[in-house]
């Protein structure tokens, strides 16, 4: 065994200890870490948040402009329409009967268009679009559509 001279350093092979830290820095460095946390979850939120709005826009605005019938159905049903009737309980109405994929586009259709609902009984089926419900539904009373 050789003898061991003065000079080998001490805590030779192990880190250097760690310096303690007061509370204020402690303090310090959680808030800077919340703080791009938070900032970083923000950014998230807005990107899913702007991506739904994205895709939910593309879609409606695909159905407003699209026209396919919602079956192949032709058992045809009827609605009646009350004078002053909004295009949106009409819209609400067919949804609820099965006759138009959406209530809201029904609506969106007779504003964006221009139709003017007249009030009367209606027939209409699955097979009719939308403008084609539209058009019946806004043709004058001479042309026979509301009874």
């Amino acid at each position: 065994m050789e003898k061991q001279t003065g000079e080998s350093k001490p805590n030779a092979g192990q880190a250097e200890p760690v310096k303690k830290m007061g509370k204020r820095q402690m303090r310090a460095i959680s808030l800077r870490v919340f703080s791009v946390a938070w900032k970083i979850f923000f950014a998230c939120f807005l990107v899913v948040l702007l991506y739904v709005l994205i895709v939910g826009g593309y879609r409606f605005g695909k159905a407003l402009f699209t026209e396919q019938p919602r079956s192949a159905s032709t058992a045809e049903l009827r609605i009646t329409v009350e004078k002053g009737q909004s295009a949106g309980s009409i819209g609400k109405q067919l949804e609820q009967k099965g006759i138009v994929a959406s209530g809201a586009v029904f609506c969106g259709k007779a504003l964006l268009f221009q139709y003017e609902i007249r009030p009367g009984t209606y027939s209409v089926s699955p097979s009719m679009t939308d403008r084609e419900i539209l058009e019946l539904m806004s043709a004058d009373a001479s042309g026979g559509s509301g009874k």
